[in-house]
């Protein structure tokens, strides 16, 4: 039987629908999950929590087999094991984009994802984020999480500014991820993670 990537036990984050409702997951390796609902029912925080961003308010988190117990335990556990995609594509503005992937990715792992942007038509040489569309930006933060070879990568709306042929290419990298035994986690309202995701997590309306 294979462990869980992640395993949250009665948590609860700090805002939405958790909050009140506690919640029971297994995330094991090569999963695609989806966490969907409408808008202020908490994916975010439930998501920050899966990737150890935040400490849940209750319940018990182990991420990479270690518990989540405290803000350093966090620390190291984002370190060890978790790559994010964050909806406010977070690049150092002043540095170029192949500095921040090279940060993000490792310096041994950013070729492969400035391999990766160029398939995806994405010209970084040189460049700096304020030069960017917010639909590059958000592929340069996607390339640099999978090409860390993180075994969680979680993502809050990672496709929110691209068209559709973009979209469906980070989907795909995705999937790829996932295959290759990583636990993937997307927070995102668009339908098109349905045929992605192996496994649904659907957050209700909370009660204000």
């Amino acid at each position: 039987m294979t462990s869980p990537a992640v395993t949250l036990r009665g948590v609860s984050a700090a805002h939405g629908a958790t909050r009140d409702r506690p919640l029971d997951l297994d995330i094991v390796p090569g999963s695609r999950v989806w966490i969907s609902g409408p808008s202020g029912v908490g994916k975010t925080s439930l998501l920050y929590v899966i990737g150890a961003m935040t400490l849940a308010q209750r319940g018990a988190v182990t991420v990479g087999g270690v518990a989540v117990s405290s803000s350093r335990v966090a620390d190291q556990v984002r370190r060890d094991h978790v790559g994010f995609v964050l909806q406010d594509a977070q690049l150092v503005e002043h540095w170029t984009v192949e500095r921040n992937l090279a940060t993000m990715a490792g310096y041994d792992n950013a070729p492969q994802a400035l391999e990766r942007l160029e398939s995806w038509g994405v010209p970084v040489e040189g460049r700096h984020p304020r030069s960017l569309s917010g639909g590059e930006r958000q592929r340069i933060v996607t390339a640099g999480a999978l090409a860390k070879g993180a075994s969680v990568i979680v993502t809050d709306e990672p496709t929110s500014s691209l068209d559709e042929t973009s979209r469906d290419a980070v989907i795909e990298a995705f999937r790829d991820a996932a295959d290759a035994g990583a636990a993937v986690v997307v927070s995102s309202h668009d339908s098109a993670w349905s045929a992605w995701a192996t496994q649904h997590v659907r957050l209700g309306r909370t009660d204000g």
